[in-house]
């Protein structure tokens, strides 16, 4: 049993470290719904609008794992002395 793990392992680790693919498609499924469920980020109302945009769409900027904002589509940006402010 212990192998069978260890070799299921292995095989996840090679699929993540391959180059992605363009197009394909993604299915999602909620049973949560917002009074007008919506894929536009200028009108969402609900958690699952925000969750579907966040699996379509990329940032200006990104949360690290170590907590440091490093850009997604910025192609540079700033704060200001006491961070309340960025600059893109």
């Amino acid at each position: 049993m212990p192998f069978s793990a260890a070799g299921s392992l292995l095989k996840a680790t090679d699929a993540i470290a391959k180059t992605p693919k363009k197009g394909g498609s993604v299915r999602m499924a909620s049973n949560l719904h917002g009074p007008d469920d919506q894929m536009d980020p200028i009108v969402m109302t609900s958690n699952i609008d925000y969750t579907r945009a966040h699996a379509a769409y990329n940032g200006l900027v990104q949360m690290r794992d170590n907590m440091v904002v490093s850009p997604e589509l910025a192609e540079e940006f700033s704060p200001n002395s006491n961070a309340t402010e960025w600059t893109f």
